[in-house]
């Protein structure tokens, strides 16, 4: 359903990737985020009217605020 995603902490600069979608599977992407290049908090403030879905490669150490 509808939402905001506030923000993702990056607890960790390993060669990891972050793509962010609005809908329930893979489709429809609106963000991107390369965590070796990030640490620390990134602000998205990001509405999203389908639903959240979030993909990963390599092992992150992430921290994912929405409502």
């Amino acid at each position: 359903g509808p939402g905001n995603l506030h923000l993702i902490v990056n607890g960790d600069n390993a060669p990891a990737t972050v793509s962010i979608y609005d809908a329930l599977s893979a489709v429809n992407q609106v963000g991107f985020l390369d965590l070796a290049k990030v640490f620390g908090n990134v602000q998205y403030d990001l509405d999203f009217y389908t639903g959240l879905t979030l993909v990963t490669t390599g092992s992150p150490k992430i921290t994912v605020r929405w409502e």
